[in-house]
C-alpha cells in the first residue's frame, strides 16, 4: 500500500475536500463504483495540476479500497489508477518524483499481470467484441487472398495473434490449397498495449509456425520493433522499404489487421494526430486489405478527465461479463478455442 508520512490527524487536517476517509475503518462507504470513478477523477486532476500532496492521499485512499484481485468495481479502479501512475511517473513533470516515492516497487509490482495463452482465450471466449471481430476479419481475409500464392499479414493487435489460428485452419481447408503466410507482428515491448502473454513473442511465433505445420500450411513469423507510441513509425517505414526495393513479392497479397489497436494510437489533438499520420501511412503503402476492429467508444477527449470518464464507463462492460459468467478460479473455454490453445502449446 502506499503510506502517508504522519498520523491520521495530519492528514485530516491536510484534505482541501470534506468527507474523504481518514482511516481504513471509514473506507466501507467509499467502495462503490460511483465513488470510485469520482476519486479516480480527482487524483487525475490533482495529477494534471501538479497537486502531489492531494495526488498522494487519493492514492492512498483508492489504494485502500481498489483491490487488483477484487470485484469487478475494485479491478477497474486497481487498473485505472496504475495507469495514472504510469503517466505521473513518466510526466517528468513536479509531481513525478513525488509519486515515484510514494509508489514502492513492490506496490507497482502487484499490478502487473502476465496472461496464459489459455487464460487469453478464456477472457477471448467471454467478450464477443473479440470473436465478432476475428470472424469478421478472417472473412475478409480469406476472401481477399483467393488466388494469391502468398499472404502478408501484418497483425497489429491487442490480442498476441489470438486469431491467427483459426484463419490458419480456414486456410488450411481450400481445395487449392493454403497460401504462403507472412506474418509480421510488433515487438511485445513493455510500452505495447495490455495484456501480456507469460511466453515471449519468439515463443509465440514458433508456436504459430508450429501450428502452421501441423496443418500443412507454410508461415514466416518475423517481428518489427514498434510501438503505437509513434503510430508504428518503424514497422510502416520497413514496409515502405521493402516495397520500394522489390515492388512487392510477386503474387503477394498484403493486408493490415488492426483489431483493437486504433484507439491505442494517441490523438491529442487534430493538428498532430500520430493515428492520422498512421492511416495516411497505411493508405500508401496501397495494401489490398486493411481490417479495423475497435470498441465504439470515444478515447480521445481533449483532457486526461474526459477520457478517464469514458475509459470508466465502457470498460465496466468486459469486467462485469467476467465476473457474471465466469466463477473466480475456474479455467473455461468453448471447445474450439481450447483446442487451438492445445495445439500452441506444442
Amino acid at each position: 500500500m502506499i503510506s502517508l508520512p504522519g498520523n491520521a490527524a495530519a492528514i485530516h487536517r491536510s484534505w482541501p475536500w470534506p468527507d474523504v476517509p481518514t482511516s481504513v475503518k471509514s473506507f466501507g462507504r467509499f467502495n462503490n463504483s460511483a465513488c470510485m470513478e469520482e476519486l479516480l477523477i480527482n487524483c487525475a486532476h490533482a495529477i494534471e495540476s501538479n497537486d502531489a500532496t492531494l495526488a498522494q492521499q487519493i492514492l492512498w485512499v483508492l489504494n485502500n479500497i481498489a483491490s487488483p484481485d477484487g470485484d469487478s468495481n475494485q479491478r477497474l479502479t486497481s487498473a485505472i489508477l496504475r495507469s495514472l501512475i504510469l503517466r505521473a511517473s513518466r510526466s517528468g513533470s513536479a509531481i513525478a518524483s513525488t509519486i515515484a516515492a510514494a509508489c514502492t516497487q513492490a506496490n507497482t509490482e502487484r499490478y502487473l499481470l502476465r496472461l496464459s495463452a489459455v487464460a487469453l482465450a478464456n477472457f477471448i471466449d467471454l467478450t464477443p467484441w473479440h470473436r465478432f471481430g476475428f470472424s469478421a476479419a478472417n472473412s475478409a481475409i480469406a476472401n481477399i487472398t483467393e488466388g494469391y500464392p502468398v499472404l502478408h499479414l501484418v497483425d497489429l493487435t491487442t490480442t498476441h495473434s489470438m486469431q491467427i489460428p483459426t484463419l490458419i485452419d480456414a486456410l488450411a481447408a481450400r481445395l487449392e490449397g493454403p497460401p504462403f503466410i507472412r506474418l509480421t507482428v510488433p515487438s511485445s515491448a513493455p510500452h505495447l498495449p495490455p495484456p501480456s502473454l507469460d511466453i515471449s513473442i519468439d515463443e509465440l511465433g514458433s508456436r504459430l509456425v508450429n501450428f502452421a505445420r501441423s496443418r500443412n500450411v507454410e508461415m514466416e513469423f518475423r517481428v518489427v520493433p514498434s510501438s503505437p507510441e509513434d503510430g508504428f513509425e518503424l514497422l510502416v517505414e520497413q514496409l515502405r522499404l521493402m516495397h520500394q526495393l522489390v515492388g512487392g513479392h510477386e503474387g503477394e497479397v498484403l493486408v493490415i489487421n488492426c483489431h483493437m489497436m486504433g484507439h491505442c494510437i494517441p490523438e491529442e489533438t487534430a493538428a498532430n494526430s500520430q493515428r492520422g499520420t498512421f492511416l495516411k501511412a497505411v493508405r500508401s503503402l496501397e495494401p489490398s486489405l486493411v481490417v479495423l476492429v475497435d470498441e465504439e467508444a470515444d478515447f480521445t477527449g481533449c483532457t486526461v478527465v474526459d477520457r478517464l470518464r469514458a475509459v470508466f464507463n465502457y470498460l465496466w462492460i468486459p469486467f462485469d461479463t467476467i465476473d457474471t459468467f465466469l466463477l473466480r478460479g475456474a479455467s473455461r473455454g468453448r471447445s474450439t478455442r481450447r483446442r487451438f490453445v492445445g495445439r500452441l502449446r506444442t
